[in-house]
């Protein structure tokens, strides 16, 4: 899994880093394309952390999916570094 990172927010403007957008790319099981998904780092640090699902969406498929356990192992080990 490759993850991007949104440029660092200003922290004096509206976004705080907290806040700031994650992107990251998850495989659509329907078409079989990357596709890009965004959180910000407070959802997502969220989400991994209550063990909670983290969703793909797909928008040519309509398509909603819980990326896998290996996408989700390589996300958190990202975030953490």
């Amino acid at each position: 899994m490759r993850t991007t990172q949104a440029p660092k927010a200003d922290t004096r403007g509206p976004y705080a880093p907290e806040s700031e957008p994650i992107l990251f790319l998850s495989i659509c099981p329907a078409c079989k394309h990357e596709r890009v998904q965004q959180y910000n780092r407070n959802a997502i640090n969220r989400l991994l952390y209550n063990g909670h699902p983290v969703e793909g969406y797909c928008i040519r498929c309509d398509v909603y999916w819980r990326i896998s356990a290996g996408e989700r192992a390589e996300l958190a080990a990202e975030l953490i570094d």
